[in-house]
């Protein structure tokens, strides 16, 4: 089926013509097989795959090639792959990268990407979004991951065009169409053409293709032209949200980049489930007792405020711990979805979410919270600590590796130590980390930062050695969200406060 009009009016466009001679030696089983079955043999054969096959297409579009097995569909593939670079246009083959030796070592996340950020989000979109695996040298990555790395790689090299052959065959399929599915939609949004072929018909959906290639054996093709809309991921709807309890949580633990043990109080536990599999859990909690985030939205210092009134402003606040989602379904909307959709479990006006990943995935904010940026108002005491730790030669992601982080504090000057000593005591003790309303009293702060004033650097380096590298995350941020459906119950007003 040819769509002339389609065709025509196209960017690019290409007549493919590819046929084989048959005519070999012949050999004595060639003779008796060809007795056998009344054939010629002594003529040549010619095999046409593609004659007057006409193709086009633009800039950005998707191009998916399938069909039987044998039918042409990696000949198609190369036969326009060899036409756009014989007009010099820039093309990659995934096939074709070819690594650096002095990457072999690397962790992956600095093999790929301009950036931290850029790197972080390139192999998020292809499935690899856990921070252990982040630091994971290539050769450490099982066959699927290495698969996906390499598409990050390739997506972070940004050609004009992308041609994978045998896209996903080793994959399993719900995460070949995850794959598929982020894969069409960063391209499209950095206007990069992609050729895949496979002949796996299930990924259509997700590729979403502008131009559809159907190959069947000998010179059977069709061709189909799709105006572009953008959709969810072919799954999305089958997603189930039900209230969980601990256990749910377990199961996907492992895969949260801070601890796997709920060693805080929680108020409900939400899963998300597709074929009866746990694929996403969101976990809530008691609010911070304050935070700098929710004092700057609402222009209110809590410090001003007593215990009692501070505790009834709570009772409208419920605080989101855990967002966790298997890795396999990730980066292709189920963060969000998990984030919405466990809000309509949650009988609070206000749901706050202070994390560090909001740097990397934008998911609080796409699916409608507010987000505070940092300033020195938000968390000045980290800022201060960042500062002086770069003006001291130390990284930030250093202090994460214990032994370089002992070794770096133990040769500074006693001067230093004395205020490294100063400085921990506001960062651990801020509220951003600190206490909730059910397990501490703001009197505790004050005890704490006062303890780490007045006692000797001696006597808190261990403290100070083991507990930074597990609780300093940096720099957060804060997000908020007003619930339009909640019904005010019988409590103080929030306009009792100000509020």
């Amino acid at each position: 089926m040819f769509e002339i009009e389609e065709y025509m009016e196209k960017e690019f466009r290409f007549t493919i013509n590819i046929q084989f001679d048959t005519k070999t030696e012949l050999t004595p089983r060639m003779l008796e097989v060809s007795e056998a079955f009344g054939l010629g043999v002594s003529e040549a054969k010619k095999f046409t795959i593609y004659k007057d096959f006409r193709i086009g297409f633009d800039k950005g579009d998707v191009v998916f090639i399938t069909g039987d097995s044998g039918g042409g569909k990696s000949l198609l593939l190369n036969a326009i792959y060899n036409s756009l670079v014989k007009g010099k246009r820039d093309c990659l083959k995934l096939d074709d990268l070819i690594p650096n030796p002095e990457d072999k070592d690397k962790p992956i996340v600095d093999r790929i990407g301009e950036t931290t950020e850029e790197s972080i989000r390139y192999l998020s979109l292809m499935g690899l979004n856990d921070a252990f695996i982040f630091l994971r040298t290539f050769k450490e990555l099982s066959d699927g991951q290495k698969y996906r790395f390499k598409l990050a790689e390739i997506l972070a090299e940004k050609p004009e065009f992308i041609f994978i052959d045998e896209f996903c065959a080793n994959l399993d399929r719900t995460t070949a169409k995850v794959i598929a599915f982020n894969l069409q939609k960063i391209c499209r949004k950095n206007d990069i053409g992609l050729f895949v072929a496979t002949t796996h018909t299930d990924l259509s959906d997700d590729l979403n293709p502008s131009v559809l290639v159907s190959k069947q054996f000998m010179d059977d093709v069709k061709i189909e032209y799709n105006d572009y809309e953008k959709k969810k991921i072919s799954f999305y709807n089958d997603i189930i949200f039900e209230e969980g309890d601990i256990k749910d949580y377990e199961k996907l633990s492992k895969y949260h980049y801070k601890s796997t043990n709920l060693n805080f109080p929680y108020s409900k536990i939400i899963t998300a489930k597709y074929n009866n599999d746990i694929v996403g859990v969101a976990v809530y909690s008691p609010p911070f007792l304050q935070t700098k985030g929710r004092s700057i939205y609402f222009d209110k210092k809590y410090s001003s405020m007593t215990k009692e009134v501070v505790a009834e402003i709570n009772k409208y606040f419920i605080r989101g711990s855990r967002y966790i989602i298997s890795p396999k379904f990730r980066a292709c909307g189920l963060g969000q979805k998990l984030t919405l959709e466990s809000f309509k479990f949650l009988d609070k006006k206000y749901i706050e979410v202070i994390t560090v990943m909001g740097k990397y995935n934008p998911v609080f904010e796409r699916a409608g919270m507010k987000k505070i940026e940092i300033t020195e108002e938000t968390d000045a005491p980290t800022l201060k600590l960042d500062a002086w730790l770069k003006e001291k030669g130390l990284e930030i992601d250093q202090i994460h590796n214990p032994k370089y982080w002992t070794a770096w504090v133990k040769q500074l000057t006693p001067e230093d130590k004395d205020i490294l000593k100063l400085m921990t005591g506001k960062v651990l003790h801020h509220p951003k980390i600190g206490l909730s309303s059910k397990d501490g009293k703001r009197a505790q702060v004050v005890a704490q930062e006062k303890r780490y004033k007045e006692a000797s650097y001696s006597e808190l380096e261990e403290e100070i050695i083991t507990y930074i590298p597990k609780l300093y995350s940096g720099m957060t941020l804060y997000y908020i969200w007003e619930n339009p459906d909640y019904v005010e119950k019988n409590i103080s007003s929030l306009e009792d406060f100000g509020l």
